[in-house]
Protein backbone atom coordinates (compact mmCIF):
# COMPACT_ATOMS: atom_id res chain seq x y z
CA UNK A 1 0.00 0.00 0.00
CA UNK A 2 2.84 2.17 0.85
CA UNK A 3 4.57 1.90 -2.28
CA UNK A 4 0.96 2.94 -4.19
CA UNK A 5 1.09 6.14 -2.22
CA UNK A 6 4.99 7.21 -3.40
CA UNK A 7 4.48 6.28 -6.83
CA UNK A 8 1.02 8.30 -6.55
CA UNK A 9 2.49 11.46 -5.01
CA UNK A 10 5.57 11.02 -6.93
CA UNK A 11 3.47 11.06 -10.56
CA UNK A 12 1.93 14.05 -9.18
CA UNK A 13 4.98 15.74 -8.06
CA UNK A 14 6.30 15.04 -11.68
CA UNK A 15 3.07 16.25 -13.70
CA UNK A 16 3.25 19.29 -11.10
CA UNK A 17 6.79 20.17 -12.24
CA UNK A 18 5.78 19.55 -16.09
CA UNK A 19 3.00 22.15 -15.86
CA UNK A 20 5.29 24.51 -14.54
CA UNK A 21 7.71 23.93 -16.83
CA UNK A 22 5.14 24.29 -20.16
CA UNK A 23 3.75 27.36 -18.31
CA UNK A 24 6.87 28.96 -18.12
CA UNK A 25 7.97 28.34 -21.81
CA UNK A 26 4.95 29.62 -22.67
CA UNK A 27 4.84 32.95 -21.01
CA UNK A 28 8.51 33.25 -22.49
CA UNK A 29 7.77 32.67 -25.55
CA UNK A 30 4.95 34.94 -25.31
CA UNK A 31 7.60 37.82 -24.07
CA UNK A 32 10.75 37.08 -26.86
CA UNK A 33 8.19 37.71 -29.45
CA UNK A 34 6.83 41.16 -27.91
CA UNK A 35 10.58 42.62 -27.50
CA UNK A 36 11.29 44.92 -30.40
CA UNK A 37 14.72 46.01 -31.35
CA UNK A 38 15.77 48.87 -29.65
CA UNK A 39 19.33 49.71 -30.36
CA UNK A 40 22.01 48.44 -33.50
CA UNK A 41 25.11 48.40 -32.40
CA UNK A 42 28.01 48.05 -34.96
CA UNK A 43 31.36 46.72 -34.38
CA UNK A 44 34.03 47.34 -36.87
CA UNK A 45 37.10 44.96 -36.74
CA UNK A 46 40.23 47.34 -37.02
CA UNK A 47 38.31 50.78 -37.31
CA UNK A 48 41.06 52.76 -35.39
CA UNK A 49 43.71 51.82 -38.26
CA UNK A 50 41.41 51.63 -40.71
CA UNK A 51 38.04 53.61 -40.78
CA UNK A 52 37.46 52.51 -44.47
CA UNK A 53 34.06 51.27 -43.54
CA UNK A 54 32.31 53.39 -40.87
CA UNK A 55 29.03 52.60 -38.84
CA UNK A 56 27.54 55.38 -39.90
CA UNK A 57 27.96 54.14 -43.80
CA UNK A 58 26.78 50.61 -42.63
CA UNK A 59 23.24 52.03 -41.42
CA UNK A 60 22.65 53.97 -44.20
CA UNK A 61 23.38 50.50 -46.53
CA UNK A 62 20.39 49.14 -43.99
CA UNK A 63 18.17 51.78 -44.36
CA UNK A 64 18.52 52.08 -47.55
CA UNK A 65 18.20 48.37 -48.62
CA UNK A 66 16.38 46.96 -45.46
CA UNK A 67 14.10 49.28 -44.22
CA UNK A 68 13.29 50.48 -40.48
CA UNK A 69 15.14 48.28 -37.91
CA UNK A 70 14.96 50.07 -34.59
CA UNK A 71 10.97 49.84 -32.69
CA UNK A 72 10.32 46.76 -34.45
CA UNK A 73 10.39 42.82 -33.29
CA UNK A 74 13.18 41.25 -32.83
CA UNK A 75 11.68 38.08 -34.37
CA UNK A 76 10.55 39.46 -37.36
CA UNK A 77 14.49 41.05 -38.21
CA UNK A 78 15.86 38.37 -40.98
CA UNK A 79 19.85 38.18 -40.26
CA UNK A 80 20.53 36.24 -43.17
CA UNK A 81 19.16 39.62 -45.28
CA UNK A 82 21.16 41.88 -43.36
CA UNK A 83 24.25 39.50 -43.79
CA UNK A 84 23.66 39.26 -47.70
CA UNK A 85 23.19 43.53 -48.13
CA UNK A 86 26.20 44.11 -46.23
CA UNK A 87 28.33 41.21 -47.40
CA UNK A 88 27.95 42.65 -51.05
CA UNK A 89 29.36 45.80 -50.34
CA UNK A 90 33.00 46.14 -51.81
CA UNK A 91 34.38 47.22 -48.85
CA UNK A 92 33.02 44.76 -46.43
CA UNK A 93 35.01 41.09 -46.29
CA UNK A 94 32.39 39.50 -43.65
CA UNK A 95 29.74 40.39 -41.63
CA UNK A 96 28.27 38.46 -38.91
CA UNK A 97 24.44 39.50 -37.22
CA UNK A 98 22.82 38.45 -34.14
CA UNK A 99 20.19 39.17 -31.68
CA UNK A 100 19.99 39.76 -27.77
CA UNK A 101 17.41 39.50 -25.08
CA UNK A 102 17.58 43.05 -24.39
CA UNK A 103 16.44 44.45 -27.54
CA UNK A 104 19.90 44.73 -29.44
CA UNK A 105 21.00 43.83 -33.20
CA UNK A 106 24.28 43.58 -33.39
CA UNK A 107 26.45 43.55 -36.23
CA UNK A 108 30.14 42.34 -36.36
CA UNK A 109 32.65 43.51 -39.68
CA UNK A 110 35.54 42.58 -40.91
CA UNK A 111 36.50 45.88 -43.51
CA UNK A 112 38.53 44.94 -46.45
CA UNK A 113 41.79 47.39 -46.01
CA UNK A 114 43.11 49.03 -48.93
CA UNK A 115 47.05 48.54 -49.47
CA UNK A 116 46.94 50.36 -53.06
CA UNK A 117 45.60 53.58 -54.35
CA UNK A 118 45.08 53.63 -58.46
CA UNK A 119 44.62 57.53 -59.29
CA UNK A 120 43.48 58.70 -62.81
CA UNK A 121 42.55 61.33 -64.72
CA UNK A 122 38.31 61.06 -64.11
CA UNK A 123 38.39 58.33 -61.72
CA UNK A 124 40.17 56.30 -59.03
CA UNK A 125 39.99 52.88 -56.95
CA UNK A 126 41.62 51.10 -54.32
CA UNK A 127 42.97 47.53 -54.22
CA UNK A 128 43.37 45.16 -51.40
CA UNK A 129 46.00 42.77 -50.86
CA UNK A 130 44.38 39.57 -52.72
CA UNK A 131 43.77 42.30 -55.54
CA UNK A 132 40.19 42.94 -55.11
CA UNK A 133 39.24 46.41 -56.37
CA UNK A 134 37.04 48.57 -54.05
CA UNK A 135 35.40 52.35 -54.80
CA UNK A 136 37.28 55.44 -53.62
CA UNK A 137 34.95 56.46 -50.52
CA UNK A 138 34.99 60.14 -49.72
CA UNK A 139 35.48 60.05 -45.79
CA UNK A 140 38.34 57.74 -45.96
CA UNK A 141 42.43 58.70 -47.16
CA UNK A 142 44.54 55.95 -46.66
CA UNK A 143 48.19 55.49 -45.74
CA UNK A 144 48.67 53.54 -48.97
CA UNK A 145 51.01 53.33 -52.01
CA UNK A 146 49.22 55.85 -54.77
CA UNK A 147 49.57 54.70 -58.69
CA UNK A 148 49.32 57.34 -61.08
CA UNK A 149 48.47 57.90 -64.78
CA UNK A 150 47.35 55.68 -67.58
CA UNK A 151 45.47 52.92 -66.08
CA UNK A 152 43.78 50.13 -68.40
Amino acid sequence: MKNWKNIAKKTVLGLLLAAVLVSAYILGSGQRRQTRCAWVEINIEDSLQTPFVTSKKVKQYLAQEYGRLVGIPLDSIDLFKIENILNSKPSILSSNAYKTGDGTLSIMITQRKPVMRFDAEDYGFYCDAEGYLLPLEPDFCGDVIIVDGIIP
